[in-house]
């Protein structure tokens, strides 16, 4: 699924709005539970092992400000940061040796903030 950056006519592959089904399935599990970092063998960090897990610990964190800029929202802000700063600025993620965030993916994280972070 391919999502374009902006608010209101934001849409996946299909042509309908990005979900958080579509930010899990694409963003999450490849970049964040499939790194190995946010999986239940991660350690003391919060595990992705399931959407509504992670989606409930995004929006209790208060790490989320639907409908506003995404890079208010502490979840692009990371992943949309500077992994070549030293350090790197913010705490980018994934962390190295993990790939960056692909544009084609942040762009799905932004129009789901955009388009309000919706639980779906």
């Amino acid at each position: 699924t391919t999502g374009t950056a902006g608010s209101g006519g934001a849409s996946n592959a299909d042509g309908g709005t990005v979900t958080f089904t579509d930010v899990y399935a694409d963003v999450i599990s490849k970049y964040c539970f499939g790194s190995g970092c946010h999986n239940p063998a991660g350690g003391n960090r919060p595990s992705f092992a399931t959407q509504a897990g992670c989606y409930s610990y995004f929006k209790n964190q208060g790490q989320l400000y639907p409908g506003q800029d995404p890079m208010n929202s502490y979840i692009y802000f990371i992943m949309h940061g500077d992994p070549t700063a030293s350090p790197p600025s913010p705490p980018y993620m994934p962390p190295a040796p993990n790939p960056n965030v692909s544009a084609d993916d942040l762009a799905i994280v932004a129009a789901w903030i955009a388009d309000g972070a919706l639980d779906n």
